[in-house]
């Protein structure tokens, strides 16, 4: 299930140890923020990864925000009011990203791991 239904079912079944759902999600958008940040890019699309990179960023945050929600429930609700607007920011800088790659020639082919990405954002 997703960060809301691990959130969700928590509060419904005042369940602290459900949260701990939410750990290998924090870890996967920790990874790539990883990777977004050792990636090297050309100065034309320095907006479009800083963008994605920091929408990242957000999300994650918000995401370890809701898995503090019953040590630090202040700032998991402010997380959690973010959230759809970081969603939102998340997908809108994703898009953004693939369309400037696709602008300066990138040329997307099946056998390449980031394909399944690349279809999507089309």
């Amino acid at each position: 299930r997703n960060e809301l239904e691990s959130v969700e079912s928590a509060v419904a079944r005042n369940d602290r140890a459900t949260l701990q759902e939410l750990e290998p999600i924090i870890r996967n958008y920790s990874g790539i923020i990883t990777q977004l940040e050792l990636m090297a890019v050309p100065e034309s699309m320095a907006t479009a990864h800083l963008n994605f990179l920091n929408t990242t960023v957000a999300i994650r945050n918000d995401v370890a925000a809701f898995a503090d929600l019953y040590t630090d429930p202040m700032l998991a609700l402010l997380r959690l009011r973010r959230y759809e607007d970081d969603v939102r920011g998340l997908a809108a800088a994703y898009e953004a990203f693939f369309e400037t790659a696709r602008e300066q020639g990138a040329n997307f082919q099946p056998s390449d791991p980031v394909y399944t990405v690349y279809e999507y954002s089309e």
